[in-house]
């Protein structure tokens, strides 16, 4: 069996989906995957050109490849 190691988000966050102001909320609890900067595509970095990577990181969520806080995103 292999272990895949969990991340879930620690309190409920609101992500905002595009530009028109459209949001979903994560509830506390909810899986992500983070993802390393290096397999992100350049189509996405410039979708979310206020991205900090010292603050944030990349993550698959149930709406998609979303920047969620670092501070948020702990290991299950």
């Amino acid at each position: 069996m292999v272990l895949v190691p969990e991340y879930v988000v620690m309190v409920e966050y609101a992500c905002k989906l595009n530009d028109f102001g459209d949001t979903k909320t994560l509830p506390a609890g909810a899986y992500v995957k983070p993802i390393d900067l290096y397999y992100i595509s350049p189509v996405t970095l410039e979708k979310w050109k206020f991205f900090n990577k010292e603050k944030e990181v990349f993550c698959y969520t149930a709406y998609g490849i979303l920047p969620i806080p670092k501070n948020i995103v702990r290991l299950r």
